[in-house]
């Protein structure tokens, strides 16, 4: 078969029978309130993914289920099937209703499917984090995908002991706003930089070492940001070839391969016997790229500076009646937080918030008293209000808000606090969405 990496999550799989299945396609446009980007820009047009036989979407996160890549892709592909995974959950079904398609294969964990030509798909599901993982098995080759499906050990290793896995696809990053969307000094900054991306090539590479498979491709990580937050990529990029350094230490059978997008080989009885992969660190290259990228970041840029003004009360009161409408649901410990909103004048408003207790609207506010600082922009707020995010206040999860707090850990009681607050969404009409790890 033949193994093509599009980019990020998105590859495309291309059988000896020439059945072809595409992965998590984010392919055209920003992802995340418009504040993640794909790196580099893809380069095919809609019309090469016209002949897809199925689909796979892995979960409901925007950058695997992402509306503009879906209305950019060829029409066709609204009534091919897509293969998922059944949470349980309804609003993962009504979001692929309101997308369009209309051929829903949803698998529950650990079950099996065989499509055309002996082709096999094995679900395995993270029902904590609504995520997943799969085994595809054709032309006698087994190739995991593991997604953002941040599974334990205990699954990692029975996956492992079940089945021979040739070659795997595995993310070696996280995201989130921490470490680089905190205000910290520099030194504090670059140690939580360092042990984030320690932390998460060392999970990875625990991961790979119970799944033994002889090739792995580190993935789902091509992204960037743009405008104001381009910092950050220095701070929130993957260090691959690090990972290919700890993986092949510890593995000296196996073969860590780094691909760039369009990069493909060959793969047949378990051997990679051809491939045509470019020996370049593309990350290096991110203003070169960003180039190509110019116009659409100029669109989301003017957007946010005409959003960012007007109304800053009335969308600060939109915010301070949602919240009061489910604070007394907090049953968790004393946690004070302070929102601060700023529109494009720099003027402010906060809300003195101790979810549980009481929430109040003031005007000027001291963050030295409070356990987490939350820095909103006024068009991310009337973004959210106005129900114009896929997912919410979790769309604002990578980059969409800047935080402040006298810890480096990123604590029990503050996670809770994240999970909490996304129900929000209720407030402003969206419909619940129980897809929150992060």
């Amino acid at each position: 078969m033949k193994i093509e990496y599009i980019n990020h999550a998105c590859i495309l799989i291309t059988t000896n029978n020439n059945v072809k299945i595409l992965t998590d396609p984010w392919l055209h446009g920003p992802s995340w309130a418009n504040n993640l980007w794909l790196f580099p820009k893809s380069k095919h047009d809609s019309n090469y993914f016209e002949d897809i036989d199925y689909l796979y979407i892995s979960h409901g996160h925007e950058d695997h289920l992402h509306k503009k890549s879906i209305d950019w892709l060829p029409h066709n592909l609204k009534s091919i099937p897509v293969i998922a995974p059944d949470f349980g959950a309804k609003y993962f079904i009504d979001t692929f209703k309101k997308y369009g398609f209309s051929n829903l294969l949803m698998l529950k964990d650990n079950e099996s499917i065989k499509l055309v030509d002996d082709i096999e798909i094995k679900m395995f599901i993270n029902h904590d984090d609504h995520d997943s993982s799969i085994l595809f098995s054709a032309d006698n080759t087994n190739v995991f995908f593991q997604t953002d499906n941040l599974m334990t050990r205990e699954n990692s290793r029975l996956i492992g002991s079940s089945h021979k896995i040739n070659l795997c696809f595995s993310i070696t990053s996280q995201t989130g706003p921490f470490p680089g969307f905190y205000n910290m000094n520099k030194e504090d900054m670059n140690k939580a930089v360092i042990k984030k991306r320690e932390n998460s090539k060392v999970y990875s590479a625990n991961l790979i070492s119970d799944l033994n498979p002889k090739y792995i491709v580190p993935y789902a990580s091509d992204v960037c940001y743009f405008n104001d937050d381009f910092y950050a990529n220095s701070l929130h990029c993957d260090d691959k070839h690090g990972y290919k350094d700890l993986v092949e230490s510890k593995m000296p059978n196996s073969e860590v391969i780094i691909m760039n997008p369009h990069d493909f080989f060959f793969i047949k009885d378990g051997i990679i016997e051809e491939r045509d992969i470019k020996d370049e660190r593309i990350q290096d290259n991110l203003e070169t790229h960003s180039e190509l990228l110019k116009d659409q970041v100029e669109i989301v840029a003017l957007e946010r500076s005409k959003d960012n003004k007007d109304n800053l009360n009335e969308y600060v009161q939109s915010l301070y009646q949602a919240l009061l409408v489910f604070n007394n649901t907090w049953d968790d410990g004393t946690f004070n937080v302070a929102w601060c909103i700023t529109d494009s004048k720099d003027q402010s408003l906060y809300l003195k918030h101790i979810p549980g207790k009481n929430i109040e609207l003031i005007k000027e506010i001291d963050i030295s008293r409070y356990d987490l600082c939350i820095y909103l922009d006024l068009y991310r707020l009337k973004h959210l209000i106005n129900n114009n995010y896929a997912m919410g206040f979790l769309s604002l999860w990578n980059g969409g808000f800047k935080c402040k707090r006298d810890s480096l850990e990123y604590n029990p009681i503050e996670k809770k606090f994240w999970r909490w607050v996304r129900a929000v969404n209720l407030s402003f009409g969206y419909k619940p969405n129980d897809n929150e790890h992060s």
